[in-house]
C-alpha cells in the first residue's frame, strides 16, 4: 500500500507554548525562531533591523536619521536612561532658522523629527534640511541640564548607579514638552559666600570652582533661580523661577544644579500688529515649560507721569531717567488731578444766548479751552450728546453755572457745547482760566478712592485657542513718595502755610505770612511777589531740610493758566541759597515739572512781570481773587532708592486726588535677534512665547492694614495685536503705539540694542470705574497658585494633559495626577481641584500614563487603571490586577489601540475592552520576558507591516532578542537578532515605545 503524505501549508498561527504538541491547531508551530509567518502557506525569513532607515519627505527626497552622523549619537560615551530617550513628531514647519534676514525662518512644510538623547541634551534630526544651510542634525536643541552622576567608565552595566536624563516626551499643538523622570538635582562642590537677604538681590558671591554656566537653573533653600551671568566667584541671577517665591537665604547656603522642564516650539504670529510694526515672529523657541511670572522688578511704579501732557513722549522720559531699561519690563506712571478733568478743561465765554431748544428752559452755546486758552475739537476729547459736564468755580452773574448740565448739542464753531441753564446767566463773561469744567465720566468712582499696591503678569501662547496666564508679581515702587509738603487738595498757593514767608530783594529779613486784615495772605499774594520793574520781596517756601543727592529729591509741579503775551516773563526760580538761585526755568501755560537732586536748602522764587498798575505788579490770582495768572503748585518729597516691593506699607494712595487718577504705560519691544534658538542674543525683544501682558491692583485695608485677597485687573495688554484695555474707564479696545526714541527705529532685523518705546494713550487712562475681572475669574484659580511641576508620566486627553507620578516643591507625589486646563498644555495648577488620587498608598507608583479616545489608562508597577474623562471630571471605570507595567517604554500605541507588555503577557486595550493576547500562546514559566532597570522590555509598533517589536533579552541571550507579534492574525514568533543597533555599547535607549514612536 503507497505511503500518504501529509502537507502542512497553514503557519499563520505563530508559535504555540501553551498546549501540549499534539493538541496545537494545525496553522500553529511549537517553535519558530527568526522567521515570518504573515503570508498565509509561507514561512519566510524576516530580516533584521540591520538596514539603515530611510524615509521620503514632502519634498519627495529619500533621507535617513542614521548616518555615520546619527550613528555617532548612539555611541556616545555618556549611558543615556534605560528606555528614554527616542521620540518622533511632526510639525507643520522645517527648521530653516539660521537668519531673520529679509522675514526669513522656517518654512511651512510638513516635517518629521526625531529626538535623542544623549544622556543630558536633546539632538534633534529633521528629515526637510534642504535649503538651510546646515545638516539634519541639531545639537543639544533642547538643554535639558546636565548627567549628575556618569560613573566611572560610562559602561551600560552601571546603568543603576548613573543619573543622567530621563526624558519623558509629550507634543501638543505648537511644540514639544519634555522633562527629566529623575527630577534631576545635584549638589554643587561650593556654597554661597555672605547671605542672599534682600529681595531686589540678584547678585551673589559663590565659592570658586562652581562650574555653574549660563541658562542653568540652580536652587537654594527652596527657592529656584535662572543663572543669567556666570563668574569664577559669582553669579547674577533672576529670582523667583519654576513657581517659587524669593526668599533670604544665609551664608555658606548649599547650592543645588537642578533640570526643570523644557518646552521647543514654534512661533509664528504678528508683533504689535495695529501699532504699525509690520513684522512677524516666525522663530523656533526653547523656553523653561512653565509660564514664567514677572522678575520682581519687571513693573515698576512711578506715582508721576512718565509721558508728559502735550502728546509727547520724550521730554519726561528722557528728564527723568525712567526710560524703561530693558525688554519685558513695564513703567506704570501714575498722575493725579485735583481740580480737573482729562485735559483741564476751562469755560471760556458763552458765545451765543437766548437759543430756544426743545425744552422749555434756554439753551445757552457755551465755549470750552485747554489750559493754554485754546479753542478744540471737544468731540476729540469725549464730549458727546448725552454726557454731563461739571462747572466749577464761576463768580458773580455765572454762579448759576455751577453744577452738572447735560449735553444737548454743539455749536456751529470749534470748541462749543450746548446746555440748558437759567437765563440769567446770558451775558456772564468768565474770567480766563476761572470756571473748571470736567466731564462727568471723568470723575473717578468714590469706591475707588483707596489705597493699592500693583502686580503683573505674562500670558503665553497656549498650544491651542487659549491664553496661559503667569502667577502675578507684584510690582515695585520706584520713588517713595514719603510726604507732600503741600497738601494736594490745596495746592493753589496756599498762602496761610506758616512754611510760605517772604523776604526783601536782597534776601534780608524775612516776614511770615499771617492771616490779619491789613497783612491778609491774599493781599501778599498780589504785592510780595518779586516784580521784574520793581523788584519788590520775593515769595518763598522755606522747607526746613536739606536734600541729598541720591537720596532724597524734591520734586515740583506747576500748572500754569492764564499766561498771555503781556505776561510771557513769568518765571520760577529754583535757588539753593538767598540771592543764588541755580536752577530756572520759564514759565508758560501748561504743566511742567522739575527735579532737584543736588544738596542744600532751596528757596523756590517766583518772579511776575510788572502789571500795568505799578502798584499792583503781580499777575498771581489767589484763591477768592479774580483776574490774572492762576498757578497749581505741587511738591513732593522723595526717596530715590532701590525698588520697593509694594506692600500695604509701600501703596499708592487714590485719595490725594478728589476727581481723578491718570496712570500710563510704556515699555521697550522690538523684534531684534540675532544668531539661532539656543544662541539668540535678545536685543529688545520679549520672549516670543509672552504674547500679552495683565496689570491688577489690590486693595490695602484700610481700617486693618492688611491687603484684599482678589487681584483686580486694570490692563489687558495684546502685543500680537498691539491694543489694550483698560477695564477702569470704558473698557474700548485702543492701539498701542509705538514711537522711536533719539532716532532708534523698531528694527525686524536690528543686531545692535535699539529701544523702540510701545505706549498707550499719551495722554494717560482715566482711572475712573471700578474694574470687575479678577485673576481668579480670569483663570479659575487663585492668583499665588503653584502652576509648575516635574512629572515622570504624562498623557492628552480630549485637548487636556495629565501628568503623573509628580515633584511639586520639595515634596513627590508618586501615585498622584495632575491636569491641564483646556488648551493649556504647560499650566498645571496645584490649587486642589486639578489633582487627581485614583489609588494612593498602594504601595505603587505611577509609571506610564496613556490615551484612547476619551479614556486614560494609569499604569503602576504591578495594576492599570482604566480612566473615563468627561467635560465634568474624571471617572475610575476599571482596575486591570496584573497588568502593571516597571517601564514605561513597555507600551506602544497602534494604529487600532494600545498594546503593553509584562511578565504576564501582550495586553491589547481598544477602546472598549482588554484583552491578553499571548495568554493562549504561552504559560507564565515560558513567557521569556526581563523587566528589570538594566535592560527593560521594549515594544515598538511599526505601521508599515502592522506589527508589535517587542526587544526582551533572555530569550536566546542575545543582546536584541525578542518576539514579534502580527497584528493581523495574532500569531507570534520569537527572534534572536532583531536590530544590530541594539548592540551598542547602551542597546536600551534604541527603540522607544512611547506615544508617537515608530520603528
Amino acid at each position: 500500500m503507497p505511503k500518504q503524505v501529509y502537507h502542512i501549508k497553514a503557519f499563520e498561527g505563530g508559535i504555540n507554548k501553551k498546549a501540549d504538541p499534539r493538541d496545537i491547531e494545525d496553522s500553529q508551530v511549537v517553535e519558530a525562531t527568526n522567521v515570518s509567518v504573515s503570508n498565509v502557506g509561507r514561512v519566510t525569513m524576516p530580516g533584521n533591523g540591520k538596514s539603515s532607515f530611510v524615509t521620503v519627505n514632502a519634498g519627495n527626497v529619500p533621507v535617513s536619521p542614521t548616518d555615520s552622523e546619527g550613528q555617532d549619537r548612539f555611541d556616545n560615551e555618556t549611558p543615556i536612561s534605560s528606555g528614554h530617550g527616542l521620540f518622533s513628531f511632526t510639525h507643520d514647519y522645517d527648521f530653516r532658522n539660521t537668519s531673520v534676514t529679509g522675514n526669513t525662518g522656517p518654512n511651512e512644510i510638513n516635517t518629521e523629527f526625531i529626538c535623542v538623547n544623549d544622556g543630558a541634551d536633546i539632538d534633534i534630526w529633521t528629515d526637510n534640511s534642504l535649503e538651510t544651510g546646515y545638516g539634519a542634525w541639531k545639537d543639544s536643541f533642547i538643554s535639558m541640564g546636565t548627567v549628575h552622576n556618569t560613573g566611572t567608565d560610562g559602561n551600560s552595566e552601571n546603568l543603576l548607579d548613573v543619573k543622567g536624563v530621563k526624558p519623558v516626551y509629550y507634543k501638543a499643538d505648537n511644540g514639544l514638552r519634555v522633562c527629566d523622570a529623575n527630577f534631576g538635582e545635584e549638589q554643587i562642590n561650593a556654597k554661597t559666600s555672605g547671605a542672599i537677604l534682600l529681595d531686589s538681590t540678584v547678585t551673589f558671591t559663590v565659592d570658586a570652582g562652581h562650574g555653574l554656566l549660563k541658562k542653568e537653573y540652580i536652587k537654594i533653600d527652596s527657592e529656584v533661580m535662572k543663572i543669567t551671568t556666570s563668574n569664577p566667584t559669582s553669579l547674577v541671577v533672576e529670582r523667583g523661577r519654576f513657581g517659587t517665591k524669593i526668599e533670604n537665604h544665609d551664608d555658606n547656603s548649599i547650592i543645588f544644579k537642578i533640570n526643570v522642564p523644557k518646552i521647543f516650539t514654534h512661533i509664528k504670529r504678528p508683533m504689535l500688529k495695529n501699532a504699525g510694526a509690520n513684522t512677524d515672529i516666525n522663530r523656533w523657541v526653547q523656553d523653561i515649560q512653565v509660564p514664567e511670572s514677572p522678575k520682581f522688578d519687571d513693573l515698576v511704579i512711578r506715582p508721576i507721569p512718565i509721558l508728559g501732557n502735550d502728546g509727547s513722549a520724550t521730554p519726561i522720559l528722557t528728564e527723568n531717567s525712567i526710560y524703561p531699561t530693558e525688554p519685558e519690563k513695564v513703567n506704570l506712571g501714575l498722575q493725579y488731578f485735583t481740580t480737573g478733568g482729562e485735559s483741564d478743561f476751562y469755560l471760556d465765554d458763552v458765545a451765543v444766548t437766548n437759543e430756544s431748544g426743545t425744552s422749555t428752559q434756554t439753551v445757552l452755546v457755551i465755549v470750552i479751552a485747554d489750559a493754554d486758552s485754546d479753542a478744540f475739537n471737544l468731540t476729540n476729547e469725549g464730549f458727546a450728546i448725552g454726557k454731563f459736564v461739571s462747572i466749577s468755580g464761576c463768580e458773580g452773574d455765572g454762579v448759576a453755572l455751577n453744577g452738572v448740565h447735560e449735553i444737548v448739542g454743539f455749536g456751529t464753531s470749534t470748541g462749543q457745547i450746548k446746555i440748558e441753564a437759567d437765563d440769567s446767566i446770558i451775558g456772564y463773561t468768565p474770567a480766563v482760566g476761572a470756571c473748571e469744567v470736567i466731564l462727568e465720566d471723568e470723575l473717578m468712582d468714590d469706591n475707588l478712592k483707596n489705597k493699592y499696591i500693583f502686580g503683573m503678569s505674562y500670558l503665553y501662547d497656549g498650544g491651542g485657542s487659549e491664553m496661559q496666564e503667569s502667577n502675578v508679581t507684584t510690582g515695585t515702587l520706584q520713588s517713595t513718595v514719603q510726604n507732600f509738603l503741600i497738601d494736594v487738595e490745596n495746592s493753589q498757593f496756599n498762602l496761610r502755610d506758616s512754611k510760605w514767608k517772604t523776604a526783601n530783594s536782597l534776601f534780608g529779613s524775612i516776614s511770615t505770612l499771617t492771616d490779619s486784615v491789613t497783612d491778609s495772605w491774599e493781599w501778599k499774594a498780589r504785592n510780595y511777589v518779586k516784580s521784574v520793574s520793581t523788584g519788590n520781596d520775593s515769595l518763598y517756601f522755606e522747607t526746613n531740610a536739606s536734600v541729598v543727592a541720591a537720596t532724597k529729591k524734591y520734586k515740583i509741579a506747576t500748572k500754569v493758566s492764564g499766561v498771555t503775551a503781556a505776561s510771557a516773563t513769568l518765571k520760577y526760580y529754583v535757588g539753593r541759597g538767598p540771592g543764588a538761585p541755580d536752577l530756572t526755568t520759564g514759565m508758560s501755560n501748561g504743566t511742567h515739572y522739575k527735579t532737584i537732586t543736588a544738596d542744600g536748602a532751596y528757596i523756590f522764587e517766583i518772579t511776575c512781570p510788572a502789571s500795568p498798575d505799578v502798584s499792583v505788579p503781580v499777575a498771581i490770582q489767589a484763591t477768592g481773587a479774580s483776574g490774572g495768572i492762576r498757578i497749581h503748585f505741587v511738591m513732593a518729597y522723595e526717596v530715590a532708592s532701590a525698588p520697593v516691593i509694594m506692600d500695604k506699607d509701600n501703596a499708592i494712595d487714590f485719595r490725594f486726588s478728589n476727581n481723578l487718577v491718570k496712570s500710563q504705560i510704556a515699555f521697550l519691544c522690538n523684534n531684534s535677534r540675532v544668531g539661532e534658538f539656543n544662541n539668540t542674543t535678545p536685543n529688545n525683544s520679549w520672549n516670543e512665547r509672552i504674547e500679552g501682558f495683565r496689570i491688577y491692583i489690590k486693595q490695602v485695608d484700610i481700617i486693618g492694614g492688611g491687603l484684599a485677597e482678589e487681584w483686580v485687573m486694570l490692563y489687558d495688554v495684546d502685543l500680537k495685536e498691539g491694543t489694550y484695555v483698560m477695564h477702569a474707564k470704558d473698557g474700548d479696545v485702543e492701539n498701542l503705539r509705538k514711537g522711536d526714541i533719539d532716532g532708534e527705529e523698531w528694527g525686524e532685523t536690528q543686531t545692535d540694542d535699539m529701544k523702540s518705546i510701545v505706549t498707550g494713550n499719551l495722554s494717560g487712562d482715566s482711572i475712573k470705574n471700578t474694574p470687575l475681572l479678577t485673576y481668579e475669574s480670569n483663570n479659575g484659580y487663585e492668583a499665588d497658585t503653584n502652576l509648575a511641576a516635574r512629572y515622570k508620566a504624562t498623557a492628552t486627553v480630549d485637548r487636556k494633559v495629565y501628568i503623573g507620578n509628580l515633584k511639586i516643591g520639595d515634596k513627590t507625589f508618586p501615585d498622584r495626577m495632575l491636569r491641564s486646563d483646556t488648551d493649556k498644555f504647560d499650566t498645571f495648577p496645584d490649587d486642589g481641584t486639578h489633582f487627581i488620587d485614583v489609588a494612593t498608598s498602594d504601595g505603587e507608583s505611577i509609571v506610564a500614563l496613556e490615551s484612547v479616545g476619551d479614556k486614560l489608562i494609569q499604569y503602576k508597577e504591578k495594576t492599570a487603571y482604566l480612566i473615563k474623562v468627561t467635560s465634568e471630571g474624571e471617572e475610575l471605570v476599571s482596575t486591570f490586577s496584573g497588568a502593571g507595567i516597571k517601564n514605561s517604554c513597555q507600551i506602544a500605541k497602534s494604529t487600532e489601540g494600545i498594546f503593553w507588555v509584562n511578565s504576564n503577557g501582550i495586553y491589547y486595550y481598544d477602546g472598549e475592552k482588554l484583552n491578553n493576547v499571548s495568554s493562549d500562546k504561552f504559560r507564565i514559566d515560558n513567557w521569556l520576558t526581563n523587566e528589570d532597570f538594566k535592560r527593560p522590555v521594549i515594544v515598538g509598533y511599526d505601521k508599515y507591516s502592522n506589527k508589535l517589536i517587542i526587544l526582551t533579552t533572555n530569550i536566546s541571550g542575545a543582546s536584541s532578542s525578542g518576539y514579534i507579534y502580527d497584528i493581523a492574525n495574532s500569531s507570534i514568533t520569537q527572534h534572536d537578532n532583531l536590530f544590530n543597533w541594539y548592540q551598542l555599547s547602551n542597546p536600551s535607549d534604541v527603540i522607544m515605545g512611547n506615544t508617537e514612536s515608530e520603528l
